[in-house]
């Protein structure tokens, strides 16, 4: 997807053309030319009327998208994830994809909040618009509790991984 809008940020700012492809966003203006790997990308959002990027070294506000800023969003983010996907080594089609909140505790660490979720024939997938995506591959999960419109999957390492908010998807 190609676009036009405004970029601000400490390294590039002004007008820009902004494209999508499959390994970056590219930003050009007509002094500089910036490309944000997906790689480099730490956390997508879509704000009021706005796309903000943050990477390590910067942050980045795409705006003035017009009717392109949740087009424009959502092709970054599927974007994003299918290199999340490449990087987690999911291959294949989901026997279910849809949308939700999720939340899991790793090692004394606790995360949460929106991402699509897919289940593989072999593993649930966690793809929010940040740096907690997770793999979590069925043959070490222990329980899988479903209760109060939440599904819960333990694994034998004591960890646990929440699903919720996944409306008419919570029965599937």
């Amino acid at each position: 997807m190609e676009t036009k809008g405004i970029v601000s940020s400490s390294s590039i700012d002004g007008e820009a053309r902004l494209l999508i492809s499959a390994d970056a966003i590219l930003i050009e203006t007509d002094s500089r030319a910036l490309s944000l790997s997906y790689a480099d990308i730490i956390e997508l959002k879509l704000l009021d009327y706005a796309v903000a990027v943050a990477t390590n070294s910067d942050s980045f506000t795409l705006s003035h998208l017009g009717y392109d800023t949740e087009p424009f969003y959502e092709k970054a983010f599927a974007a994003y994830n299918a290199k999340v996907l490449e990087s987690l080594f999911v291959s294949g089609t989901p026997l279910l994809e849809t949308k939700g909140n999720y939340a899991y505790s790793e090692q004394g660490v606790s995360r949460s909040g929106a991402a699509v979720i897919q289940l593989y024939e072999r593993c649930l997938v966690i793809l929010p618009a940040n740096l907690d995506a997770r793999r979590i591959p069925l043959c070490f999960t222990t329980n899988i509790e479903a209760a109060d419109y939440r599904i819960i999957y333990t694994l034998d390492n004591g960890d646990s991984y929440s699903i919720s908010k996944i409306g008419y998807d919570f029965e599937p």
